[in-house]
């Protein structure tokens, strides 16, 4: 929506939404309603004057449309608000942190240094059937380090590549069929997200990892916008228990006992003891990016008002947050950022496709890359600069800018 539109019409618009109606096949399962606040509570009524899902859901099916989607601007209570910007390191307003994250991102886009160099006797191999491994230029390797894999691991170069032309026909065969949105998650995305993070080629006890989070609703206290609880499809979190740091385990049990018993921005059980650094939204073939970008965005803002809840003004050291997202078989970057009550979301930047090996190595090498912005920028941030977690656990400032590790 245009930022000059007036404020009357805005509110009809507010008051029509829903950001992904129940009877969509590419939604990602949301919450009916809000009931962990109060019945007085701010909270509440917002929820209370948001359309119900259910009723939306309802009114969808039996009239053959789909449910109406928030457009941007998007106005919360208490002027909190989330604003849309075309990912452009162009745009005044643009991080120089985001910056740099995103030229890594371009790269890995032109297949730059996009697989580990182990694999390049197979891949170079004369018999080598596929023809898109013929197509690399020598710039598409890097060394085995890069990607943090395993030293002595048994997985070979050719297990390797089959294991990748597995999840290419897993993609295929999901797009060829029409899947929805759920199916796509359990077919295609669970196990390229499971090869990327949890295959013996990599480390075991890895300070990050993913996990499905579809049941994960924001806590009502940090959503500030007259639409449903926006959850997200997966997430890349912090195993805090490997943490070099012996002081950290202890904290992160008081931290989430001050809180509440989560130490992140949401209400769902099987994650309340790790720090989430990344959202991945996923979408069917064909699926809404407006809607996908109205969740991540929406989940991103609970997400940054959790934050400054326990960094205070240490937040604006967080220069951004990343998340993804999938339509199908092609991922995306996004990122939001943040500056008192206004969040914006930046969208978006193509990174790699499911359906072609080279592909998938691009959304490994992705996924790499921002599993290494998670522990060198996100984590330290997380410790050093939440003022709650330094004065539970003791840990004190010091001179080391932990900003400065994002490259």
């Amino acid at each position: 929506m245009d930022p000059t539109t007036p404020q009357q019409k805005r509110k009809v618009t507010h008051d029509a939404i829903d950001v992904d109606g129940l009877g969509d096949p590419d939604s990602t399962p949301r919450p009916g309603k809000a009931a962990s606040a109060g019945p007085g509570s701010t909270a509440s009524s917002l929820m209370r004057d948001a359309p119900s899902l259910i009723s939306q859901s309802d009114t969808s099916q039996k009239s053959g449309r789909s449910s109406p989607v928030k457009t941007f601007p998007i106005t919360g209570m208490d002027s909190h608000i989330i604003y849309y910007k075309p990912l452009d390191p162009n745009d005044h307003d643009f991080p120089p942190k985001l910056e740099d994250l995103l030229y890594d991102i371009n790269k890995i886009n032109g297949q730059i240094g996009i697989i580990p160099e182990s694999l390049k006797p197979e891949i170079e191999r004369p018999e080598q059937p596929d023809r898109t491994l013929k197509w690399l230029h020598q710039h598409a390797y890097a060394s085995d380090d890069k990607f943090g894999l395993a030293s002595g691991s048994p997985t070979t170069a050719a297990q390797y590549l089959s294991r990748v032309g597995n999840l290419v026909r897993f993609a295929k065969r999901a797009h060829e069929l029409g899947f929805d949105e759920i199916s796509w998650n359990n077919e295609v995305h669970t196990p390229t997200l499971q090869f990327a993070f949890c295959g013996e080629q990599w480390p075991d006890n890895a300070l990050i990892d993913s996990l499905s989070c579809m049941n994960a609703s924001p806590k009502v206290a940090h959503h500030k916008f007259p639409i449903p609880l926006s959850r997200v499809d997966y997430t890349l979190f912090i195993n805090h228990t490997v943490d070099k740091d012996n002081r950290v385990p202890e904290a992160m049990h008081k931290l989430s006992a001050a809180l509440g018993g989560s130490v992140n921005h949401t209400t769902y059980s099987p994650l309340s003891n790790f720090p989430l650094a990344l959202s991945i939204e996923t979408k069917r073939y064909g699926g809404d990016q407006r809607k996908a970008d109205v969740q991540t965005a929406a989940w991103h803002a609970s997400q940054w008002t959790f934050l400054q809840s326990l960094a205070g003004n240490k937040i604006s050291e967080l220069p951004f947050l990343p998340g993804i997202i999938v339509h199908a078989h092609e991922w995306k970057f996004v990122a939001t950022t943040q500056k008192g009550k206004e969040t914006v979301l930046w969208s978006s930047y193509p990174f790699g496709n499911a359906i072609t090996t080279v592909g998938v190595f691009q959304i490994i090498a992705g996924l790499h890359r921002l599993k290494r912005w998670s522990a060198e920028v996100y984590w330290p941030w997380y410790k050093k600069r939440s003022k709650t977690f330094k004065d539970l656990c003791g840990l004190h400032d010091d001179t080391e800018n932990v900003a400065a590790a994002a490259r």
